[in-house]
């Protein structure tokens, strides 16, 4: 018998493209601008004009609620620690890393730590297309991580594997084309400043908890009130 594990986040990429959607629509409001300049070439390179931290921003990526390290479905997104000082490129980047701090809470929440991760964590589909937001995970993360290019359909490559096996086209599950596999390491210092951030990031959830309820309460519909005589 086989066990599959999984942590899943209900929304991992999906801040990212939020993200970018708000800035377009901000920017077509602008007379003279459509907006359509905003692309996630555009939103990494923001990220990367902002230092390690966004400048002491943190971003909670719940925009859906969440299903894992807590289930919660009242969960909402957040920025933390805006200032008169906090730029686009502070936000863009805080979003980048409040994914990535999501997905090492996963990691955790799998009993995994850095030791064990190390040569076998491996890195598909489509956050691969952004260098910026893959070294930012590998930082949080700080092990190395298997990046395979070229792996967007990775799920029809794994469907296709198994049928040939049933086949008897293959020998092995071993795929007809392997991606091109690049090894990324972390920056130990950046590694290191991830890691406090992270102990204050774990603490947003638990204090903004009885909040997102609140104001799930506060959404549901109005009594009808009367029309002044």
């Amino acid at each position: 018998a086989y066990c599959i594990q999984a942590a899943p986040m209900a929304t991992a990429g999906g801040n990212i493209t939020w993200w970018r959607d708000v800035l377009q629509r901000m920017l077509q409001d602008v007379p003279g601008c459509d907006g359509a300049g905003v692309d996630y070439a555009s939103l990494d390179r923001k990220v990367e004009e902002a230092p390690v931290g966004a400048g002491g921003v943190l971003y909670l990526p719940c925009l859906s609620g969440e299903r894992c390290p807590f289930a919660d479905a009242r969960a909402r997104g957040a920025f933390v620690g805006l200032s008169q000082s906090t730029t686009t490129g502070h936000m863009c980047r805080a979003v980048y890393e409040g994914v990535c701090y999501a997905l090492r809470s996963l990691c955790q929440a799998l009993g995994l730590d850095p030791a064990v991760m190390a040569g076998v964590l491996h890195l598909v589909g489509g956050c691969i297309q952004s260098g910026v937001l893959v070294r930012i995970l590998v930082d949080v993360l700080g092990c190395p991580v298997h990046v395979h290019r070229g792996s967007r359909a990775v799920g029809a490559i794994g469907a296709c594997t198994i049928a040939g096996m049933g086949l008897g086209w293959y020998v092995d599950y071993e795929p007809p084309t392997a991606a091109e596999v690049v090894v990324v390491h972390p920056n130990a210092a950046s590694h290191g400043h991830y890691s406090k951030l992270y102990r204050i990031y774990e603490q947003l959830y638990p204090a903004l908890k009885d909040s997102f309820h609140a104001l799930a309460a506060a959404q549901s519909p109005c009594p009808e009130t009367s029309e002044p005589q």
